[in-house]
């Protein structure tokens, strides 16, 4: 399924599928001119992708990329006040797309319940409620417990690739599509658009775009990394987390929610279990190198009784 052949009408849905009006990148085209000039130009993008499928790469021009700085508030003076976004190349985003559509189909199997973030059937109001009724039955059974809140800072810039591509590896995908990943991801240029003009370009050792289609599912998958370790404390009684009753009303126990980046985990208000949870998110910086700086583990919310 994944590596399978690209098909000439997979390509053209995924043209239709992606957003028609957003800022061009580098190549100066938006998606819109694809999507209404096909009968002219799809022959020549649809032999690019595929040559892409035969040979593992495309020229590394399709993956210049514009950074645009978008004030997060009103007044913003501070760097910090802005918010970096990518502007892609359109052919880039039609490949990146055609293998998002693809992952999308088996991100439900791929990826545990507790991450309820881009997938097809999960929404935030279903972390909003759960956690919720996480707390409100901590309260009700007056048994003391806590709450962290892991706060990742510039999560999607500080990706190891190392670590994404090892745990592709390790979930089971295959070398080819792997492969595929590793040169999406590692031949990035940039160039910082300065009042409106493009500077020089230069390259990056880590991190993902905001603005690539496959960025948020790469993430998911690297976060489940973390999923995996509270899972095992989890299964080996090393946590306990907050009891709640299902919806047939048979009881069950929750540690932890994520959605994207944010996680939160619930256990008791015990000094082992806080002790597991340290060495838990020591162990998550250590194979997220080189960003390990940017895990605050001091910069948690906690909720106790």
């Amino acid at each position: 399924m994944l590596q399978g052949e690209f098909e000439n009408q997979e390509i053209w849905e995924c043209v239709k599928l992606c957003a028609g009006d957003k800022a061009p990148g580098p190549d100066g085209y938006t998606m819109a001119f694809y999507a209404h000039c096909w009968e002219v130009v799809g022959e020549e993008v649809i032999a690019a992708v595929k040559n892409f499928y035969e040979r593992g790469f495309f020229e590394k021009s399709f993956n210049s990329t514009y950074v645009a700085l978008i004030p997060k508030k009103m007044g913003a003076k501070k760097l910090t006040d802005f918010r970096p976004i990518s502007l892609i190349g359109s052919v880039y985003k039609i490949i990146s797309k055609v293998l998002t559509e693809r992952l999308k189909k088996v991100m439900n199997k791929l990826v545990d319940t507790q991450q309820l973030a881009f997938i097809k059937g999960r929404q935030i109001m279903d972390a909003i409620l759960m956690a919720n009724e996480c707390v409100d039955s901590r309260i009700r059974s007056k048994v003391p417990g806590i709450l962290c809140k892991l706060d990742i800072q510039k999560a999607y810039d500080h990706l190891n690739w190392n670590f994404l591509l090892e745990t592709l590896s390790k979930r089971g995908f295959g070398g080819r599509w792997v492969r595929w990943i590793k040169f999406c991801i590692s031949t990035v240029k940039y160039s910082i658009l300065i009042n409106g003009s493009p500077t020089g370009f230069f390259s990056s050792q880590r991190g993902l775009r905001q603005g690539d289609p496959l960025s948020p599912f790469l993430f998911i998958i690297a976060m489940e990394g973390l999923n995996d370790m509270l899972k095992i404390a989890q299964e080996k009684l090393w946590l306990r987390g907050f009891t709640v009753s299902n919806r047939v009303g048979c009881d069950m126990e929750i540690t932890h929610l994520q959605y994207a980046d944010d996680t939160l985990v619930f256990c008791d208000a015990n000094r082992n279990q806080l002790m597991v949870l340290r060495v838990i998110f020591v162990l998550f910086e250590a194979y997220l190198k080189p960003y390990q700086d940017y895990i605050s583990i001091g910069k948690k919310a906690s909720y106790t009784q």
